[in-house]
């Protein structure tokens, strides 16, 4: 096989596998705790409380129940959204708290007091709302940039988005989501301009695009490892639900991350080894099957496209040692050994080619790659 077959082999499986892996809705924790002031003054924990939260800009209601310390805890409510916080309990009169917002690591608090232990309805809870926003309060302000941010990524407005998360940041620069979402328009606009790279043949705009895309995925990379510092720099609860938040912040910088530094890896494979200890960082803490494997498959893909051969069928055979039929690591595994170049590992790889196309169905997207490969490595023995 000639050196100029297997770059453009190369090439086409980079055009496939170009494509943004980030998801776009963003999400964040809403905690806090019911307390009982009593008579004496004292507040105590109202454990087995009801919680209803009620979203105000479009229609939507969540529930929960207080543990036996009086916390509740909502693990992943739309970020974008004017909340209330119902709460309520037999014998004590319902509370209602205006003006939440999720993902602020805010612990919201409502002391309820004796009563007829009536639950409220969404308008009900409306009309219990007494105090006017302060729509000039830092929360408020950053609410909105950030709104106005995510609608700008959402509209492709890259530009506009990077400078929103950038005022914010001026503002709260400690706050991780918005290194987080600072990173995801960074990306979104690198991977933007290295696709219109690709398909240019103008070779002075090639090359700005090119040169501007590369400083994005930098700068993507920085803000998201920013993002991670923040958060291995605050020291670990004592209480468990927050902890669980802390980790879930944690798995949220630590995902954007090992991303960021895939697509930089891409276009400057001398940091391929901080790419795989970011990924690996994100594995040991992520405690979800599904997204784990996904990160695995993303760590070999990202080895594959550096052209670290050897290390990238090592991670591809992790997760054919537990799934030996999954298509894609059957495909990037067979990709790592033809890429390798030892002709010795051609008819290996020709057989996983073979697997996936023998049982994958027509139209799957890994099956046209294991066709088209074997059909090359078979022209070119």
């Amino acid at each position: 096989m000639k050196e100029s077959k297997s770059t453009c082999l190369l090439v086409a499986l980079l055009a496939f596998l170009l494509v943004p892996a980030w998801a776009s809705a963003q999400t964040g924790a809403l905690f806090g705790r019911v307390l009982l002031r009593q008579a004496d003054g004292q507040a105590v924990p109202v454990s087995g409380a009801t919680i209803d939260v009620f979203r105000l800009d479009v229609v939507g209601q969540y529930n929960t129940k207080t543990d036996s310390k009086g916390k509740f805890i909502f693990a992943g409510l739309p970020f974008i959204g004017e909340y209330l916080v119902a709460a309520s309990a037999p014998q004590l009169k319902p509370g209602v708290l205006a003006h939440v917002k999720v993902g602020r690591d805010v612990h919201y608090e409502l002391v309820l007091q004796p009563g007829d232990g009536a639950r409220l309805t969404r308008e009900e809870a409306k009309a219990a709302i007494t105090e006017p926003p302060n729509p000039g309060s830092t929360d408020e302000i950053l609410s909105r940039i950030f709104q106005k941010g995510i609608e700008a990524i959402r509209k492709g407005d890259y530009d506009e988005a990077r400078k929103l998360f950038d005022e914010g940041l001026v503002i709260s620069p400690n706050e991780p989501v918005l290194w987080l979402n600072k990173s995801h328009a960074l990306r979104s606009r690198a991977v933007l301009a290295h696709n219109r790279a690709v398909i240019t043949h103008d070779k002075a705009e090639k090359s700005r695009l090119k040169e501007s895309g590369s400083r994005d995925f930098r700068d993507a990379a920085e803000a998201a490892t920013r993002a991670v510092e923040i958060l291995k720099g605050q020291l670990i609860p004592v209480d468990e639900i927050d902890r669980r938040i802390q980790q879930q912040n944690k798995m949220a910088a630590f995902n954007g991350r090992a991303e960021a530094m895939r697509l930089l890896v891409m276009v400057d494979p001398s940091q391929v080894a901080v790419g795989v200890a970011a990924f690996q960082e994100y594995i040991d803490v992520e405690d979800d099957p599904v997204r784990k494997t996904r990160a695995v498959l993303d760590a070999a893909r990202m080895l594959l496209e550096a052209k670290a051969s050897e290390s990238a069928a090592e991670w591809y055979r992790k997760i054919l040692l537990t799934d030996p039929q999954n298509p894609e690591a059957s495909v990037g595994y067979g990709l790592a050994l033809y890429q390798s170049g030892d002709r010795k590992r051609f008819a290996e790889a020709a057989q996983y080619f073979q697997g996936v196309i023998d049982q994958a169905p027509e139209g799957d997207s890994w099956r046209r790659v294991a066709a088209e490969t074997l059909e090359k490595l078979k022209a070119n023995p």
